[in-house]
């Protein structure tokens, strides 16, 4: 399992839900809220996780329905339900009431077992796999980002949801900065470490202020340490200077949900995949399983594609579950898609095995590699 950034502890020791409910916003009384560091995330009245669904985006009501809505339970509302807050009713093709967060239909997933679960995130449909792009997510969690501040965006990197400027550059936190929403870069340090700038008629608010520098620039901080880009990430997603002089830490609101032992996370031309320990790539097949021995049958598949263990502590609140095999092995999965690596993989971050015995017939890539769903 690879290691989370240090900056993490800065903002939190953990990233679990905390006990204390969210009320700063109404919701049905069918519906929970709890306020993390990555923001709120809303859940049943049990706790368990809600998800919103793509394919319903511009339609007007639920495109979930049938053998869909039997692994995602769409979260009903009352006959005479009324709007409350951001959430409001839709109407299903069954005739029944839905709740829906911000337009969007709200839907449990079966199987998430206990309050906190969010496995429904890492489910790939493959039936409705996005052409050339099966890894794409689809279900996500109602999720209610922190606050932000002009200039600064989320974005995504190896390590998780990370805070970055406008362009998308990582943001980081420096330890140097010990005081409350005051900084120590300057001089030769502001050539390395640019300050996020503030505009001029910027206010503290929340987990935001403002640093008035002794070089006359006006800075963002972030529960109160100062923000900086760094000089040495030239494209967004880059994380070069985390770690920097042992001070400086990318800020990540939300990291990488854990993986079981022996998984790891590697860099390739396609972003960050998931690996086995070795970094060997593991890869998913995105088709239905009767279409792929018209690419790789028996022989093929001894010589080319090796099952991926499924180690004993497979967690089930992550996406990461273990399928048994005809031979009675076990094999891991993740989004509930059998995992494999490559034999002509050599090293970490290969992909070798992408887009293996495509066919114009299938529309896309059939093994592709598995990316995180964050």
């Amino acid at each position: 399992m690879w290691r989370l950034l240090a900056g993490i502890a800065v903002f939190s020791s953990q990233l679990a839900m905390t006990s204390s409910l969210y009320a700063e916003s109404a919701m049905p009384s069918e519906v929970s809220a709890q306020k993390t560091v990555a923001g709120v995330v809303f859940a049943t009245a049990k706790g368990m996780t809600l998800y919103t669904f793509d394919d319903d985006i511009g339609s007007n009501g639920s495109t979930c329905g049938g053998d869909c809505a039997e692994t995602f339970p769409p979260l009903l509302a009352v006959a005479d339900a009324k709007p409350v807050g951001a959430w409001s009713v839709v109407k299903r093709a069954d005739g029944a009431n839905q709740w829906a967060f911000k337009g969007a239909p709200a839907y449990t997933y079966v199987h998430d077992t206990k309050p906190g679960d969010q496995n429904g995130s890492a489910y790939i449909p493959v039936k409705t796999a996005i052409a050339n792009d099966p890894m794409k997510q689809v279900w996500h969690v109602v999720w209610q980002p922190p606050g932000l501040r002009p200039g600064v965006a989320i974005g995504a990197a190896k390590t998780g949801k990370i805070l970055t400027d406008a362009k998308g550059m990582t943001l980081y936190v420096s330890d140097r900065d010990t005081a409350e929403d005051k900084s120590t870069c300057a001089g030769p340090c502001v050539d390395r470490w640019v300050p996020l700038t503030a505009p001029s008629v910027a206010t503290s608010k929340d987990d935001w202020a403002v640093v008035a520098r002794e070089d006359g620039i006006t800075q963002w901080a972030y529960r109160r340490k100062p923000l900086y880009t760094s000089r040495r990430d030239v494209k967004p997603g880059e994380l070069k200077a985390d770690g920097e002089d042992g001070v400086l830490h990318a800020v990540v609101i939300q990291p990488v949900p854990p993986a079981p032992s022996g998984i790891t996370l590697q860099t390739t031309d396609i972003g960050p995949v998931f690996a086995d320990a070795s970094g060997r790539t593991l890869y998913a097949w995105f088709q239905p399983l009767d279409h792929l021995k018209m690419t790789c049958n028996d022989a093929c598949m001894r010589n080319y594609w090796k099952p991926m263990p499924a180690p004993d502590n497979v967690r089930t609140d992550a996406g990461w579950t273990a399928v048994i095999r005809e031979d009675g092995s076990r094999q891991l999965a993740y989004g509930g898609q059998p995992l494999y690596s490559f034999a002509q993989d050599s090293r970490p971050g290969d992909i070798a095995g992408y887009n293996f015995g495509y066919r114009a017939d299938q529309q896309s890539g059939a093994w592709q590699p598995v990316r995180p769903w964050y």
